[in-house]
């Protein structure tokens, strides 16, 4: 496209808002195209060339977000409908499958729910509502009260979940209701993900400035081709990974929180398998 549009202006046509896709990686860019006249004939073309590869992966984005939120919106809600109005047909003496059929409509406005919970924090996070009272938050209070927590989940699985013992000498300054859900959802994903007789662990290093803390575990892993979306909004990836009823927002909310403590978090894997997920958060 660039060669015609060149050859376009040579013969003396003007080329504006020419879009062009370069590579196999997609590079996209916006190209003006002139002609360059001397005495009404053109000699030669001037070609000014913006790199809007950004822009285009963040349109993309955003229509993936509206297509993926419009799908996990109206499957709850035509399940509601269907089995409401089912539930309307049948005979006052079906007290049973009256019963099972309300089962899944507060299943499914349940799922409604969350997801809608989940859209307000990452809207309250995006536009900067939501305030953060931060303070010296202990990293050990904090990790007594997540075993507690997942101390029948990880039985259940039969997994074991170990605790770096340095985490407890160090405290973050942040909002400790914030930090609690961000291990929280990382500790789920760990044990969704982690076959039975799997491990967990926890552990911590630190410096003056940041303390860095890993979650990993000896589960399926992620795609290597995944890794850099993880934290999308309703990303999805391998089906194995797929979501299991959640509302597919925990870890963008996750990415968000770490960032309004002014912190980092990244995914990456285990060498001998599994994930591992690596929060860098201000030391207090």
């Amino acid at each position: 496209l660039i060669i015609e549009a060149i050859r376009s202006a040579l013969g003396g046509k003007e080329i504006f808002d020419l879009e062009i896709a370069v590579g196999l990686e997609n590079r996209f860019f916006h190209a003006n195209v002139v002609p360059l006249r001397i005495e009404d004939q053109a000699k030669g073309c001037i070609a000014v060339l913006h790199d809007i590869t950004r822009i285009k992966k963040l349109e993309q984005m955003r229509k993936d977000f509206l297509a993926n939120v419009s799908h996990e919106i109206r499957t709850p809600l035509t399940t509601i409908k269907g089995y409401s109005e089912t539930l309307l047909d049948l005979p006052p003496e079906e007290w049973e499958a009256k019963r099972r059929f309300l089962q899944v409509i507060v299943k499914h406005a349940d799922r409604l729910s969350t997801l809608v919970a989940d859209l307000l924090k990452l809207s309250a996070i995006d536009s900067h509502k939501m305030e953060l009272h931060k303070t010296s938050v202990k990293m050990g209070s904090l990790f007594k009260g997540l075993r507690q927590t997942y101390a029948k989940a990880l039985d259940s699985k039969n997994l074991s979940m170990t605790l770096d013992e340095g985490i407890g000498e160090w405290s973050v300054f942040g909002n400790y209701g914030s930090l609690n859900r961000i291990f929280e959802n990382l500790i789920d994903n760990a044990i969704k993900y982690t076959p039975s007789g799997g491990k967990i662990k926890l552990s911590a290093s630190a410096d003056q400035e940041w303390i860095d803390v890993t979650i990993e575990d000896t589960g399926i892993g992620i795609p290597k081709k995944d890794l850099d979306r993880v934290f999308e909004r309703f990303y999805r990836g391998d089906p194995a990974r797929g979501r299991t009823g959640g509302s597919g927002l925990g870890l963008a909310i996750v990415r968000q929180w770490v960032e309004a403590h002014g912190g980092t978090i990244r995914a990456e894997n285990r060498p001998e398998g599994g994930a591992r997920f690596i929060l860098q958060i201000p030391v207090s």
